[in-house]
């Protein structure tokens, strides 16, 4: 759950800054990880919903759908780390055409000025690959069972009376 978090909170992040000279505010322009890879939000939502899905299941069925988030956040993390560069332009590029109308690679060497990634879309990559260690671990070994007290009825043996008095 804190992995999910952690996740949820740096691809909200801005991954890079770019300052824009057509920009209507003047403020430089934040690329967060949402925006550039769109499949972001839907994999840690599928997450999530495993996650609660735990609560009800327990055994190989959550195990089964844990592994199965395993090879999806393995394409993410490769994704991330080999095309972060050009999903951060092609967002530049979709800005820029909203707010000037000029589309192309022209339109970025005319109007972005300074355009770099930060550390955050590491930190991100950092921890998408520790979380799929954790997916790893929580399909591979079996939770304990909860430590539920049954009511266990002790079958009484009645008392011989006659016995204990002699």
């Amino acid at each position: 759950m804190i992995s999910l978090l952690f996740l949820a909170v740096l691809a909200s992040m801005n991954w890079a800054t770019i300052d824009v000279s057509g920009a209507l505010s003047g403020k430089p322009i934040g690329v967060t990880g949402f925006a550039a890879f769109p499949p972001i939000g839907s994999l840690l939502t599928l997450q999530l919903v495993i996650l609660g899905l735990s609560i009800f299941l327990s055994g190989w069925p959550i195990r089964l759908l844990t592994a199965s988030l395993v090879p999806l956040m393995t394409w993410l993390l490769f994704l991330i780390g080999s095309t972060a560069n050009e999903a951060v332009s092609r967002e530049v590029s979709r800005f820029v055409l909203e707010s000037t109308g000029v589309a192309g690679e022209l339109a970025q060497q005319d109007f972005v000025q300074v355009s770099q990634l930060n550390l955050n879309f590491v930190l991100f990559a950092v921890a998408l690959g520790c979380n799929i260690l954790v997916l790893i671990a929580s399909a591979l070994i079996p939770r304990a069972a909860s430590s539920r007290k049954s009511v266990s009825s002790k079958k009484s043996v009645p008392e011989d009376l006659w016995g204990s008095q002699r």
